[in-house]
């Protein structure tokens, strides 16, 4: 990722957290009816989905000329020389009362340097207390041996796990269940249902989306220039939000469009649209999706927490500590790997200069000294005991 998209991804991430700070004096609900109704529309739609289950299929799109380079000047020829098109499936289960989840992903990543792709499947999930992942590794992969042999097939995370939040693509499956990112809050492993503090916004105007009258909802802090979340929310179908953006100095840096259908649990999504902004207004990514399946209040089977440890596999566990000072962006505070033997079991091994070796632990060698020393005792008192030969 080049540093323009680096940026990029900072300024979604900062629009999301502190930077957005609440300012009671200019919004909330006690200042708009407006706001009271949709903000209750939000509520009860929350009370009333206890878990979604949702598989899509779509794409991802890198458009002709979108790559930068660290500067965000276009490259030259340019590049991509003509539309990407990367297709992405993925289902999201999600278990609100519990704050389980469980997500598979399938999609393709793209090499810019020599313009090939390469597929991709990873699954996570979140069982209460500690966040599991799967990337199972491709067959040419593993026989290719050296560094592919010592990527992790999957891990275990546990502590602040903010930095696992949920990316902006899976957002429509919150927006059906009432969950709503509002300014400063995030949804990740641990938390898929934030506080719904309306004092973050206020009522920006109305527009029309596809004839349909909307209520233009904006999330805002002490300085609106810096940046804002923006909701197109149409009242008259439960206040569903139909676009949601994110942008800085007037200018959109992210743009996600969703269309609805009646359903016996209400108005679901049925396929969203995103869009992704350079600094100049420039399209640099689309991401398109529509829906396959999607179930409200559906019991989730146990399995779906459950990650069999396969032989030979490598796994890491990464503890990524408390919340510090309010920090949104968690730093490992500990990380090991163990490779599982063939019936399962799992040894904590030591990667070194690409070579892999089992870990002696501290008490092994304790034991080790012990026993030697016991070795040595023993065969001290047994010289002392001998009985003295008569001379």
């Amino acid at each position: 990722m080049n540093k323009p998209a680096l940026s990029r991804l900072l300024l979604l991430t900062m629009a999301s957290l502190a930077i957005l700070l609440p300012v009671r004096a200019k919004g909330g609900e006690e200042d708009d009816p407006r706001l009271v109704k949709i903000f209750a529309d939000w509520r009860k739609r929350r009370e009333s989905v206890r878990g979604i289950q949702c598989s899509v299929q779509g794409e991802r799109v890198f458009p002709r000329g979108s790559f930068v380079d660290d500067f965000g000047v276009p490259v030259k020829p340019e590049s991509p020389p003509r539309d990407v098109i990367l297709p992405m499936s993925w289902s999201l289960h999600l278990d609100f009362p519990t704050n389980r989840h469980r997500l598979e992903v399938e999609e393709r990543d793209y090499d810019r340097r020599t313009g090939s792709s390469k597929r991709k499947v990873w699954i996570n999930f979140f069982d209460g207390s500690a966040l599991q992942w799967r990337e199972p590794q491709e067959a040419a992969d593993k026989g290719a041996g050296g560094a592919a042999l010592q990527k992790p097939d999957g891990g275990v995370y546990t502590g602040n796990l903010k930095g696992a939040a949920f990316q902006q693509r899976f957002w429509p499956v919150f927006l059906a269940s009432g969950v709503v990112m509002l300014p400063g809050e995030l949804i990740y492993p641990g938390q898929l249902t934030p506080p719904m503090d309306s004092s973050a916004c206020s009522v920006h105007g109305q527009a029309v989306r596809e004839g349909r009258p909307c209520t233009v909802v904006r999330g805002f802090n002490k300085s609106a220039e810096i940046a804002y979340q923006e909701y197109w929310v149409d009242v008259d179908r439960d206040s569903s939000v139909v676009r949601f953006l994110i942008g800085s100095k007037g200018r959109p840096a992210w743009d996600m469009d969703v269309q609805y259908e009646k359903s016996k649990s209400g108005w679901l999504p049925k396929s969203w649209t995103i869009t992704v902004f350079e600094e100049k207004s420039r399209v640099n990514q689309l991401e398109r999706f529509r829906v396959k399946r999607i179930e409200v209040n559906q019991p989730m089977n146990e399995t779906e927490f459950q990650f069999p440890v396969q032989p030979g596999i490598l796994l890491r566990k990464t503890d990524m500590g408390e919340v510090d000072n309010g920090i949104p962006v968690p730093v490992i505070k500990d990380s090991h790997f163990y490779r599982a033997d063939e019936n399962g079991d799992l040894t904590e091994v030591v990667i070194d200069n690409g070579t892999e070796r089992r870990k002696i632990s501290a008490w092994w060698l304790i034991s080790l000294v012990i026993a030697s020393a016991v070795v040595v005792l023993g065969v001290v008192l047994r010289r002392r005991m001998r009985p003295t030969r008569p001379t």
